[in-house]
């Protein structure tokens, strides 16, 4: 066994471990509430097949802490700040808070409010390793009470830094997009532990684990950071699986009908995850769309209802309303960023059916007498004959002809 310093340019998402999340609130007093979570940040359990330690477990008896009291955040974010953790007293082969204080904010607001309806966080630890043991392929290793099997990798001294709360976590159980923009790498250094110092290096010297262009990769799980890379940096994906051939072909020996069956296995793996990914995008479509329709035939819905409350509250004859329906046209009320702006639409309704009130009572001062419920004080009406005996749509029309609007069927 050997031990040697090195320094590594890793991915950032490489340093994020998520495991168990319990939550546990409390309220207490009377004169205020004291909001409190309890948080599993590490079970001590291996953390199997990660996207880019392999199997890999934390040797509790080897972790520290950056200080007395650990921050808690949001998905890694220094900006979005959930609470403050006292550093844990005892470390029983886990990593523990049971007192973490929630901070007054939005974030640790929404934290708290969503966890309070059963909302199902994940937590994911932040550290940096100081020493670090490679374990072989066929060979296996205790820590922490449990068995890891090489091919893998021992944290065996670690600093946690903070741990964060997150929608999902980041070792290879996650299948989720949601890190998939990540803010770069980071140069480490540590003390390596090897059987073989050929584990790390090649004929060129130490072998650089991480991608120059590494930032944007996602953190999720194997097969689905695969299909990701692959959809979204085409030339990564091509000499990440040329590193992966290089692999399977040592390990099989330069075995030609070996290797070539695995690499089979494998395109089969992608293409079921490529079929299975764009049925999922095919779904999210066809629910998009039936909620903007759902929207809009509400957004129509209540256009229509505030122009009607309008037309009740006028002065206008009910013959007249199917004519004055539609001539506020909704749409031109709704935006992208404010949605439907009903208060506008409804002065809008108003001034257009003040205008026909005008236009109506200007028409029948100068032809006609004066017309009940418009603001004349004469006795004809739309329900009865005028005084050349023609009917109520005759009336209508030439109201229609005065306002400038032309009569239906002229």
């Amino acid at each position: 066994m050997r031990n040697k310093m090195k320094k590594k340019t890793v991915p950032k998402s490489a340093l994020y471990f998520n495991d168990e999340l319990s939550v546990e609130l409390a309220e207490k007093g009377e004169e205020g509430e004291k909001r409190t979570a309890k948080i599993v940040g590490y079970s001590g359990k291996p953390i199997l097949n990660h996207w880019f330690w392999d199997n890999l477990a934390i040797d509790i008896q080897g972790v520290k802490f950056q200080g007395k009291r650990i921050p808690i955040l949001e998905q890694h974010d220094l900006y979005r700040k959930i609470g403050i953790a006292k550093k844990p007293t005892k470390l029983e082969n886990k990593i523990e808070y049971d007192d973490v204080t929630l901070l007054e904010n939005e974030f640790a607001d929404e934290f708290y409010n969503n966890s309070k309806q059963g909302f199902p966080y994940q937590a994911s630890l932040g550290v940096k390793p100081l020493r670090i043991e490679r374990i072989e392929e066929g060979t296996s290793v205790e820590v922490n009470g449990y068995k890891l099997n090489g091919p893998g990798t021992i944290f065996r001294e670690t600093i946690v830094r903070e741990t964060s709360i997150c929608v999902f976590g980041y070792d290879s159980h996650t299948n989720s997009e949601a890190f998939s923009d990540e803010n770069g790498s980071e140069e480490i250094e540590f003390e390596e532990v090897s059987h073989e110092e050929e584990e790390f290096s090649d004929e060129k010297g130490d072998t650089d684990l991480s991608d120059d262009n590494n930032e944007n990769l996602n953190s999720g799980g194997n097969e689905m950071n695969l299909e990701e890379l692959k959809q979204q940096y085409p030339e990564l994906f091509t000499e990440h699986e040329n590193q992966v051939r290089a692999k399977v072909q040592s390990e099989s020996g330069n075995n030609d009908g070996e290797f070539s069956e695995k690499i089979q296995q494998k395109e089969k793996e992608i293409s079921e995850l490529s079929a299975a990914n764009e049925d999922f995008k095919q779904r999210i479509t066809e629910l998009e769309k039936n909620e903007a329709i759902r929207r809009e035939r509400d957004t129509k819905a209540k256009a229509d209802s505030i122009m009607e409350a309008a037309l009740s509250e006028s002065k206008i004859p009910k013959n007249l309303f199917a004519k004055i329906r539609g001539t506020v046209d909704y749409q031109k009320y709704c935006t992208e960023e404010e949605g439907f702006k009903a208060d506008e639409f409804s002065q809008a309704c108003k001034d257009e059916i003040t205008s026909w009130e005008k236009d109506l009572g200007d028409a029948f001062t100068d032809s006609t007498p004066s017309v009940l419920g418009v603001g004349g004080s004469g006795e004809s009406s739309f329900s009865e004959t005028d005084e050349d005996g023609k009917d109520d749509d005759a009336v209508v029309d030439r109201v229609l002809q005065f306002a400038g609007v032309e009569p239906e069927g002229k």
